[in-house]
């Protein structure tokens, strides 16, 4: 919106119609398609692993890839008395993805592999993660301070749209 020359308030009052149409919020991708798979609301935002994670155990769903997303980086945490293996993680991950051209991001990293390598469940299984034709990142929009207080703090935008805070 603010890119096509909208305002701030108009992004604003987007955001308070959009929240005024939502009918869950749960606490995770996994949770909300799971929410939305049982009923609650008519359509879901979530990752696009999820909607692939869902079609390969049957589920009828149809998913979009959007031209524009913000780039998800998770990061990894592994305690000092882990296997190896889970030490080597986060490395492996970062080599694979190199060598596989794929964008981390697109694959949430508690979901490695679940959507399937393969393609199996996808809008188009040669290309189960296609590039997003414009991909913002937390560094765009000025780092996590910048945006926690902007957007998720007490007062920030998310909150006053939600109607959660003042």
């Amino acid at each position: 919106m603010l890119e096509d020359g909208g305002t701030e308030a108009q992004a604003q009052d987007y955001l308070k119609k959009f929240f005024g149409n939502v009918a869950a919020k749960p606490s995770s991708g996994s949770n909300a398609t799971t929410t939305f798979l049982n009923g609650t609301g008519d359509a879901l935002i979530s990752y696009e692993n999820e909607a692939i994670a869902a079609r390969q155990k049957g589920q009828s769903l149809d998913y979009v890839v959007p031209d524009e997303s913000i780039l998800i980086e998770n990061p990894a945490a592994v305690t000092k008395s882990a296997p190896q293996s889970a030490k080597d993680f986060p490395r492996v991950r970062r080599e694979r993805g190199r060598a596989e051209g794929v964008r981390e991001s697109r694959l949430p990293a508690g979901c490695v592999g679940r959507g399937g390598r393969d393609g199996a469940g996808a809008n188009d299984p040669a290309n189960p993660f296609p590039e997003v034709k414009h991909l913002e990142t937390i560094a765009d929009l000025g780092g996590w301070d910048a945006v926690n207080k902007k957007f998720f703090a007490d007062g920030g935008i998310v909150p006053k749209a939600e109607g959660n805070s003042g």
